[in-house]
């Protein structure tokens, strides 16, 4: 767990592997974004994703955060999840040459390791050796879209936890299969932009192994209340 203030009083909080700038993150504006590889037959010079994702974390509002995503060279292909504590969010798919946009519908967003619009410009090659992650993706859906209106952080830490058809399931396990690749989840995060709080699970979660991380010592000053949803261009 990552904790960061900028010289500007700007705030982050992020979960990040060893060694990296940051990864799935929230700051003080209200923003959260999580990321989820994707893979395509077209790759370009760029910038790699967590200096990407560190310039989206940097905006104050949603267009701001799109912009530094959709208006920067990358060098692979990644999902970016960004999401408002006003209550909206939009999966950026975003490959070397080119993006989709999918927004939420009902409220509701869910999205795994394979694009979910087709694009001219580029093929799909994540679901070919990962075509789990198409089950993954219908199964968090699903789970979600049931428990529309009532969906609680507890709501969505279940899902997390699903392990139908594991070992590929949500919280997906080592195959154990003698020369399989090896791949595990290794972490989970549950953010609340309103309580400023992550939900962290080590390793492929299960129910009962979440813990809270307060963050609000972190970015709470730098929450305020907004009269009005951030202009998307």
């Amino acid at each position: 767990m990552l904790r960061k203030r900028y010289a500007d009083g700007r705030a982050v909080v992020t979960l990040t592997e060893a060694g990296l700038m940051g990864r799935d993150s929230f700051n003080g504006a209200g923003i959260a974004e999580v990321a989820n590889a994707l893979a395509c037959d077209q790759r370009a010079e760029g910038l790699p994703l967590h200096v990407v994702i560190n310039g989206a974390l940097r905006a104050t509002t949603v267009g701001l955060a799109m912009q530094a995503i959709l208006g920067v060279p990358r060098e692979s292909a990644m999902n970016y999840l960004i999401a408002h504590r006003e209550g909206f969010a939009v999966c950026l798919e975003a490959a070397p040459v080119d993006h989709n946009v999918v927004w939420e519908t009902d409220g509701l967003i869910a999205h795994a390791n394979h694009f979910l619009v087709d694009n001219p410009r580029f093929r799909d090659t994540m679901v070919g050796p990962w075509p789990d992650s198409l089950l993954r993706w219908y199964r968090a859906d699903r789970l979600l879209r049931r428990a529309r209106g009532t969906i609680t952080t507890a709501t969505v830490e279940a899902v997390l936890c699903d392990r139908l058809d594991a070992p590929t399931s949500v919280s997906t396990l080592p195959s154990g299969k003698p020369g399989a690749t090896a791949y595990q989840t290794n972490g989970s995060i549950v953010i609340d932009l309103h309580t400023h709080d992550l939900r962290v699970a080590y390793g492929p979660p299960e129910p009962g192994a979440y813990r809270t991380v307060g963050c609000g010592d972190v970015v709470g000053s730098m929450f305020s209340p907004i009269s009005h949803t951030p202009q998307i261009k």
